[in-house]
């Protein structure tokens, strides 16, 4: 994994959500979700351009746990290249890949939508709204 990962990667939110995501009712998706954070924080901590993108990118997938606790399992933009994958081939391993860009992807537009509407959640305080945009731009990032 690249040296642009923070050491603030590690949030008290995704403990919370590995927690709940093993005793929830859904297991399968919520499961799923667990292991697509997981790739996704993987993928952030690959290909960030510095440490500076790299803590913008990791913050940015803070706030991503709660919003699964809100809106439910399973998140459609997660679950869904998982499941049409395993219709077609009976296999899911394959389409995780696609899993993590339709949930980093869903993410950048969550976030443009906020910073349009100006209600960016609690996890950005003290982050300048032009810091956020040029920082997460995908352009930038590789992806």
């Amino acid at each position: 994994m690249s040296s642009c990962r923070p050491a603030s990667a590690r949030f008290a939110d995704i403990a919370k959500l590995d927690a709940i995501l093993k005793t929830s009712k859904p297991f399968w998706s919520a499961r799923r979700a667990d292991q697509i954070l997981a790739r996704a924080r993987e993928f952030v901590g690959q290909h960030c351009r510095d440490r500076s993108q790299g803590e913008l990118l990791a913050l940015a997938l803070q706030g991503l746990p709660p919003q699964l606790l809100e809106m439910g399992f399973p998140a459609p933009f997660m679950a869904l290249p998982l499941l049409v994958y395993a219709a077609v081939r009976n296999e899911e391993k394959p389409a995780f890949p696609l899993a993590v860009a339709t949930t980093l992807l869903y993410l950048g537009v969550d976030i443009l939508d906020d910073l349009a509407d100006g209600d960016l959640p609690a996890h950005w305080k003290g982050r300048k709204e032009s810091e956020i945009n040029c920082g997460l731009q995908i352009s930038d990032c590789g992806f």
